[in-house]
């Protein structure tokens, strides 16, 4: 009994360690360590987005949807009339 409780302990401490402690960022496309401040990866040429920063082209959108894209012929007819 023991021993499982002190595998157990190790594993908890282990778990703790790994969330708790802070992490470098590193690049998705070649595991090159993220330099702050530069969008580009040194190594592969990968272009990073820092979730920090409000981007301009990001606007939601659905807001302005007049529904210009839909035909008029399909909106007026019905589901069972198919």
């Amino acid at each position: 009994m023991l021993l499982s409780t002190g595998f157990a302990a190790l594993l908890l401490i282990v778990v703790l360690l790994y969330y708790l402690l802070p992490r470098q960022r590193v690049c998705p496309g070649c595991g090159a360590q993220v330099e702050e401040g530069t969008p580009l990866c040194s190594g592969c040429g990968w272009i990073h987005e820092d979730p920090d920063e409000d981007d301009p082209d990001d606007d939601d959108d659905a807001g302005d949807d007049t529904g210009d894209d839909v035909p008029d012929d399909s909106v007026e007819e019905g589901w069972r009339d198919i």
